[in-house]
């Protein structure tokens, strides 16, 4: 089981709550999950939802709650949202 540091806020969405605790019992414990950590660029400060640290580098993960993907190419992708229209 992996370590997590920090917390979700209390408006995170089902997919941010299913995806950190599907990240929690399936990474291994040598894997560490910083959620929502401030990232700062100079004057501008951004929160990923994730960023997951192992012993080969990291990854950045941000978690959209999209319904389904209607289709998808290299360029472009066609999907529908939970009011049912297309994005």
């Amino acid at each position: 089981m992996a370590e997590v540091i920090g917390y979700l806020r209390n408006e995170a969405t089902y997919g941010e709550q299913e995806t950190l605790r599907y990240l929690r019992s399936h990474l291994p414990k040598e894997f560490v999950i910083y959620v929502e950590p401030p990232l700062r660029k100079k004057r501008d400060i951004r929160h990923p939802d994730f960023v997951v640290l192992t012993n080969y580098g990291y990854v950045v993960l941000e978690v959209k709650d999209w319904v389904n993907i209607v289709s998808a190419n290299p360029h472009e992708a066609v999907i529908r949202g939970r009011d049912h229209g297309c994005i």
